[in-house]
């Protein structure tokens, strides 16, 4: 009886450990993953481009300005959605090369009632990544480049006059992009 009964406290004891143990180790990685970046630069990604979504992305560029301008973060907005030179040329142009890209994607039905899908996330741009163990004679071996993504929240509507609702959903996930930016470099 006693082995069973420490038997069954080592393992709430246990259990009661590792979700702090994890916790404690994802808030570490996440104050690695962003501590050093200069900045931050908004760019959308925008399907279709069109009066809707643009209106959306200057909404949140607008938004997403006040949140780091209150908090102290240096920010930039790319002017030309779906164009990646256009946010380097706008981050060497800042001197904020080192910038974090924080990316709103939304994609959009063209008319009423709408299909919305929204993704914030942030991430670096990476070049000439090499697979671990890769063969140079082998495509895996060759350098590719892409995005790092640290962090990202998604959010889906459809119907009619969303807007007010998207907004809503956008500066909710703004909040929390900023909030935990400005708490991991802390």
């Amino acid at each position: 009886m006693r082995t069973l009964l420490a038997a069954l406290t080592a393992l709430m004891l246990f259990a009661t450990v590792l979700p702090a143990h994890t916790e404690e180790y994802g808030r570490q990685f996440n104050v690695k993953q962003f501590a050093g970046w200069e900045g931050i630069g908004l760019q959308c990604a925008l399907s279709p481009i069109n009066d809707f979504t643009n209106d959306l992305c200057e909404w949140s560029k607008a938004k997403a300005r006040l949140m780091a301008v209150t908090a102290g973060i240096p920010f930039f907005a790319a002017k030309k959605p779906n164009n990646h030179e256009d946010w380097y040329f706008t981050a060497y142009k800042k001197g904020q090369s080192q910038a974090l890209m924080l990316q709103i994607r939304i994609i959009s039905t063209t008319s009423e009632p709408r299909g919305v899908f929204i993704e914030v996330r942030a991430a670096p741009f990476y070049t000439d990544a090499i697979e671990h163990n890769a063969s140079p004679d082998i495509s895996t071996g060759q350098p590719k480049s892409g995005d790092l993504v640290l962090w990202n929240t998604h959010a889906v509507g459809s119907g009619t006059g969303l807007k007010g609702e998207l907004r809503s959903a956008l500066e909710l996930m703004l909040t929390q992009f900023f909030a935990d930016f400005i708490s991991y470099r802390q």
